[in-house]
């Protein structure tokens, strides 16, 4: 998982602990029960720039990956480009992004990820999506 906050707690339950959360905020390492990897990332939101490995503790298969990080909401942002290719690379069965009624970020995920098999308004929020992307010919058993 790319970002993380108060909701880590929940990931951590719904994974039984198996779960690596890459996070750029050392304020919500207390809120993390789970491993955690500081990463600070050498990009800015709307800036293409050359994708580098993955840090070593998240470059393996993952069946699920969210992207909830780091900040992307305007121009002075890491954004998303590091964590929505590694994903790319990394997901075997889907990938969730948040906040992908921002432009940067559905420029990123027409890059690396395609279309997206649903698009998901936050609760009372429909300015806020998350979309999901499959791979590997993986399909929800029901839709979300």
């Amino acid at each position: 998982m790319v970002g993380s906050g108060h909701d880590s707690a929940l990931w951590h339950h719904c994974t039984q602990d198996n779960i690596t959360y890459l996070e750029t905020n050392a304020s919500f390492l207390p809120l993390i029960p789970a491993n955690a990897v500081i990463c600070q990332f050498d990009s800015k939101v709307g800036e293409w720039r050359p994708v580098p490995e993955a840090p070593p503790a998240i470059n393996k298969p993952w069946d699920f990956i969210v992207v909830d990080g780091p900040p992307g909401y305007n121009s002075d942002c890491a954004g998303r480009q590091f964590p929505i290719a590694w994903a790319a690379l990394l997901a075997r069965k889907a990938v969730f992004v948040h906040d992908y009624d921002r432009p940067w970020e559905l420029s990123l995920c027409n890059k690396y990820l395609g279309a997206p098999a649903e698009i998901i308004p936050a609760h009372g929020r429909k300015d806020r999506l998350l979309a999901m992307f499959t791979r590997n010919g993986f399909s929800p058993a029901r839709k979300l």
